[in-house]
């Protein structure tokens, strides 16, 4: 479903930067209770993506816009917001890994779509890598905006 309410949002003309950022609070809710439901450790995933939320939003509607001092990947995964090759990998990890792994535990990717033993780890794979490469931004994105923000600079006497 994500994706087609911000797609038809725009071309009705219904955006509003409380519903840009409602639509990212209802993901986070959908997949936080995708991820804690299916293992213990799904508590740090979410928590990651909860960080990265408040400290993008932070930086109010440039939180797309790399900064000069991020590192070269983050550039390349961020640059048109996130509608590269990168980006979109990124952003697939993020989305679908959540999705895939419900599939693979519930059996459904087994049972009801028939997809091969070895097709389905190297999905998962595939998927893992996306999401690291998602989790690599999240990081730095949480970690230079705390590092870039007034209170910290003053904090250590900047």
């Amino acid at each position: 479903i994500t994706g087609f309410d911000g797609y038809f949002a725009r071309k009705l003309n219904q955006t509003s930067s409380f519903g840009a950022w409602f639509d990212v609070v209802i993901d986070l809710i959908c997949r936080g209770g995708l991820w804690c439901g299916l293992y213990r450790w799904g508590y740090a995933v979410i928590l990651v993506e909860w960080l990265t939320f408040v400290s993008t939003h932070n930086r109010g509607a440039t939180w797309k816009i790399p900064d000069n001092e991020f590192p070269d990947i983050c550039r390349r995964v961020m640059e048109k917001g996130f509608k590269t090759p990168l980006g979109f990998i990124a952003i697939t990890g993020v989305h679908f890994l959540p999705i895939w792994l419900y599939m693979y535990e519930m059996k459904v990717s087994y049972t009801v779509l028939h997809i091969p033993w070895i097709a389905q780890h190297v999905i998962t794979l595939i998927l893992v890598l996306c999401r690291l490469l998602a989790l690599r931004v999240e990081v730095t994105l949480s970690f230079i905006s705390i590092l870039l923000s007034p209170a910290f600079a003053k904090a250590r006497g900047h």
